[in-house]
């Protein structure tokens, strides 16, 4: 038997294959490099050219870690601005949580709920803290105010509302009433939004979180705020899944909050699914007040102990509760929505106007209690 195999001539061909990878590698590379380029001269632009209409939110350079499997109830402050010149709080919401016994409850503050100032006789409207102090005086003030601590904050201005809508996308929504507002300065329409049942964009949407009355009522503000939140939230809840996940992500960087994104991104993940009666919503309880003829929101005490003990778990929370306004369930047309509307509208006004004439102590938060 022959030993010798006879070797096959190497082929001195281009190796495709190394070239072809080679050639993507360096596609990724240039079209990585252009985009950063593109990034940064877009930054730079924005910053310069939208300097006088925006301001930035403040920069976090410590986070406070979150203690996924505490047992105590934890306290959060959340605090949306305007692009006003200082800055003032139009939104503000206490959201505390026990990881434990999976309770959530998000607490809407009147923007101006009333603030006595110790160094003067003249009081104070909550929304001028942030002006004054940011995000560090705003977060004192309510924590004196609630006689709690809160150790996370959270701060959303106009871009980080729309980020927000743009990934996790609009709500649909009944609109209660008709809202046109003309900018104070420009004398332009900058809210303009029908009433009826409609798909909201991003322009409306924030319209709806903005819009307060001719008649200043920050307490309906409030309202429609958390009508439109709770509407995203249950909508999320029910698609719950790791797509959640990746879009608090993305949201993340939008926001100025001391919270680190990876806990983030654990803690909505987690409180999403908390059970459905065990997510409530409320608004400082107070009545309306008015000093000097300015307006003010003034806080019953005794009423917001009892929702503070409600938090921490020291007060059942079971008690009868007035629906969110607006909620339109399933199966009922527009004009049983609208009745619907207008009758908790009535028991609303009935119950801010005359409290002295209940009979029957409700929980704290209400009329607005959810």
């Amino acid at each position: 038997m022959e030993r010798n195999i006879r070797r096959k001539p190497r082929r001195h061909g281009l190796r495709w294959g190394r070239i072809i990878g080679a050639l993507i590698l360096l596609v990724v590379f240039v079209g990585l490099l252009v985009w950063g380029i593109g990034s940064a001269v877009s930054a730079v632009s924005q910053s310069s050219t939208t300097s006088q209409e925006s301001h930035p939110l403040p920069v976090v350079t410590n986070t406070t870690p979150m203690d996924m499997s505490s047992i105590k109830t934890s306290y959060m402050l959340v605090v949306g601005v305007d692009k006003s010149q200082p800055q003032q709080a139009d939104a503000l919401y206490v959201i505390a949580f026990n990881m434990d016994a999976k309770t959530l409850q998000i607490i809407g503050i009147p923007s101006n709920s009333k603030i006595i100032n110790r160094h003067s006789d003249t009081p104070q409207r909550i929304n001028d803290m942030y002006a004054q102090g940011g995000i560090e005086l705003t977060k004192a003030v309510v924590e004196d105010m609630f006689h709690i601590v809160i150790p996370y904050y959270a701060v959303v201005d106009q871009e980080s509302f729309q980020s927000m809508m743009n990934i996790f996308g609009t709500p649909s929504l009944y609109v209660e009433q008709s809202m046109v507002h003309r900018d104070a300065a420009s004398g332009e329409v900058d809210i303009n939004i029908h009433q009826g049942y409609q798909d909201m964009t991003n322009d409306t949407a924030f319209g709806y979180m903005r819009y307060v009355n001719q008649e200043g009522d920050t307490l309906a503000r409030t309202m429609h705020q958390e009508r439109l939140l709770k509407t995203m939230w249950e909508r999320e809840r029910n698609h719950v899944s790791l797509g959640t996940a990746f879009r608090v992500w993305r949201q993340w960087s939008h926001i100025s909050t001391n919270i680190s994104t990876w806990d983030g991104v654990r803690f909505i993940t987690k409180v999403i699914d908390f059970p459905k009666d065990k997510v409530r919503w409320y608004i400082l309880p107070g009545s309306p007040e008015t000093i000097d003829h300015v307006d003010y929101w003034n806080v019953e005490p005794i009423e917001l102990q009892q929702l503070v003990g409600i938090t921490v778990g020291d007060i059942p929370s079971d008690a009868e509760v007035i629906p969110v306004i607006g909620d339109t369930p399933k199966g009922i047309g527009k004009d049983s929505a609208d009745d619907s509307l207008k009758d908790a509208e009535k028991q609303t006004k009935s119950t801010k106007e005359d409290k002295s004439m209940d009979t029957e102590k409700s929980e704290p938060g209400s009329p607005t209690t959810r």
